[in-house]
């Protein structure tokens, strides 16, 4: 609550990654109110970019699917090239088989970094999508 209630729009991008790793590693309990108050940072058109990158890794790393609509939403209109590479590693980490075609229009793109994530984006996917169909084989072969 003290971070979301305290953020008048200026929390550095360092200071969020603290937050999140405090948290993972059990030293804090980030409230109900932090990714909301993130996103609507990344949302408001006034945040520098460098910031836009530390929000759309840290959606990429927070492991929750809810944020997948925006970043989809991103790829579609980045801020630069930046930001493009860094909402694609993060669909790479929580999407799932229906990014694919969406991330493979990046191979061809002139950036060779936002190509190198999309590359790695794919594996990611491709791979998720490979073991949910061998667990549903199983499952299937299971219920036989």
């Amino acid at each position: 609550e003290l971070v979301a209630a305290s953020d008048d729009g200026n929390i550095p991008g360092t200071a969020m990654i603290h937050l999140v790793l405090n948290a993972e590693q059990g030293h804090i309990e980030l409230d109900d109110e932090f990714y909301p108050a993130v996103t609507a940072r990344l949302k408001d058109g006034t945040t520098p970019d460098p910031v836009q990158l530390t929000i759309l890794g840290l959606l990429g790393k927070s492991g929750d699917q809810v944020h997948l609509p925006l970043l989809r939403q991103w790829v579609e209109a980045p801020t630069s090239d930046d930001t493009l590479r860094v909402a694609i590693g993060s669909i790479g980490l929580l999407g799932d088989a229906g990014d694919i075609a969406r991330i493979a229009t990046f191979m061809d793109h002139h950036n060779k970094a936002v190509v190198m994530a999309a590359e790695a984006a794919l594996n990611r996917l491709r791979g998720r999508a490979t073991d949910e169909d061998a667990e549903r084989a199983g499952h299937a072969e299971g219920v036989r």
